[in-house]
């Protein structure tokens, strides 16, 4: 009964109505909630407690910030709930909430890139950080298939094309970053690689057609992902029939100062979890393994999976990513 008073009173106010929507459409901050909103933080406090209390959301940090998310609790009646989903979604001012809340999501976007701008000059001595020996990226770019069209994402300076590039037909290199493309560039000339293109574009809106790529390999990408399952759902659209992914990542650890310095979204990833998001994205023939590492840096996870069915990711023409 007490969980069901503290809902239905959450439930009693247009601005947690709309705070409900926004984060049933993205996970935000508490500034972020109250630049859409055009409201105080402190206010936004409140409401966000109250929601917390009535079991209607999630928390989790990221660096200094919290996050929060749309999660019902267990308990939560699901009559309530369907009732409080309609509501949410009809709310007065939902299409201004909604272009508010595009603009906020763009500018976080053009933060990231920002970041990844001032760093492209150093960022392969910042990775030898994470990884310090060649053999991980070898290995992950021995999972790639042979003589086809490999998708790069999240390409940096280009450390894995002079490792596809013997094996491989065409090799597409996708990063949002300016400054890493060029470098990327400036290191394919004069490496001498043939058959490489480079696109710029995010993870969660690949430059790509449906079915464009035999493989694709995410190599230390991942973990600065907004939404990670979102972002391999976008792989799997990418791939052909049979196509085959190839990641390796950071496994879940808490050196927070390392993942502030190399811009992380996430730190690392369990086994368990990365097979659910793998599967979540529609792909099969999944395998997961942990590769070890010295120094006491963070071990990686090495992952592959196979595009066996038809693609549950199709985009329509016209549809907005």
């Amino acid at each position: 009964m007490d969980q069901l008073l503290a809902t239905l009173r959450a439930m009693a106010d247009e601005t947690r109505l709309r705070i409900l929507r926004l984060l049933a459409e993205e996970e935000l901050s508490v500034t972020e909630i109250a630049a859409v909103l055009k409201s105080g933080q402190p206010a936004i406090s409140r409401h966000l407690g109250m929601l917390r209390t009535a079991g209607l959301l999630s928390m989790r940090r990221d660096g200094q910030r919290a996050l929060y998310r749309l999660a019902p609790a267990e308990g939560t009646p699901t009559v309530l709930w369907k009732q409080l989903a309609a509501a949410v979604a009809g709310a007065r001012g939902a299409d201004a909430d909604r272009t508010a809340l595009e603009e906020i999501l763009a500018l976080r976007l053009a933060g990231a890139a920002d970041f990844f701008d001032q760093r492209a000059a150093d960022w392969d001595r910042l990775r030898t950080r994470l990884v310090d020996e060649a053999a991980p990226f070898r290995t992950v770019a021995a999972l790639a298939p042979t003589g086809r069209v490999i998708v790069d994402v999240g390409s940096g300076t280009g450390a894995m094309l002079p490792l596809l590039a013997p094996n491989t037909r065409r090799i597409l290199a996708v990063d949002r970053s300016r400054s890493m493309l060029a470098r990327a560039r400036a290191n394919t000339r004069q490496a001498n690689l043939l058959g490489v293109e480079f696109l710029r574009g995010d993870m969660t809106a690949l430059p790509l057609a449906d079915g464009a790529a035999d493989g694709l390999l995410a190599t230390m990408v991942l973990h600065h992902a907004e939404h990670p399952g979102a972002a391999l759902a976008e792989f799997a659209r990418v791939l052909k029939t049979g196509g085959r992914l190839a990641l390796l990542d950071l496994s879940a650890h808490d050196d927070r100062a390392m993942a502030a310095e190399h811009g992380d979204r996430w730190l690392g990833f369990a086994p368990d979890v990365l097979e659910d998001h793998l599967a979540g994205a529609g792909l099969d023939e999944i395998r997961v393994e942990m590769l070890p590492t010295r120094d006491r840096r963070p071990a990686l996870v090495l992952a592959s999976a196979t595009r066996t069915k038809a693609n549950p990711h199709h985009r329509m023409k016209g549809e907005r990513r």
